[in-house]
């Protein structure tokens, strides 16, 4: 299994400062072709799961990760899954809103509709047209 898979599954911070050696990534080929000596893997959590894993890797068998940049990647993995649900929270927002804006929209061009249609039916041009029609009418059934 790959460290980042690895990561990502247990929802668990990894570090090893001897990949080539460490039996939790035996079998990983990446691990091995590009020679990676260490690593670091902490996943990116939000408040329900796992969203993602930040990664880092190291080809220096003279440079070992140690745990106190396992705990700054971790606090950077935290602040970054943060925004990434805040950035996902605003969007969710947004398309709420303009549905909300939309449904407004249709209900004060229908409330437009019909006040405008109020205005011209109670207008004295449509009164006298109403009463035009009447005669009209009464004069074809009188025939």
């Amino acid at each position: 299994m790959s460290d980042v898979n690895l990561a990502y599954q247990s929802g668990d911070a990894i570090i090893s400062q001897d990949t080539q050696g460490d039996q939790r990534f035996h079998g990983s080929v990446s691990i091995f072709i590009n020679g990676i000596q260490n690593c670091m893997c902490v996943p990116l959590k939000n408040y329900k799961e796992t969203i993602g894993v930040l990664y880092v890797d190291n080809l220096s068998p003279l440079v070992r990760y140690t745990e106190e940049d396992l705990d700054f990647l971790s606090a950077l993995a935290n602040q970054a899954a943060a925004a990434i649900h805040l950035s996902w929270e605003f969007h969710k927002r947004e398309q709420k809103l303009k549905q909300q804006v939309l449904k407004l929209q249709i209900q004060i061009d229908q409330s437009k509709r019909e006040s405008e249609v109020a205005e011209i039916i109670g207008g004295d041009y449509f009164q006298n047209l109403q009463q035009r029609a009447e005669q009209l009418r009464n004069n074809n059934n009188s025939i």
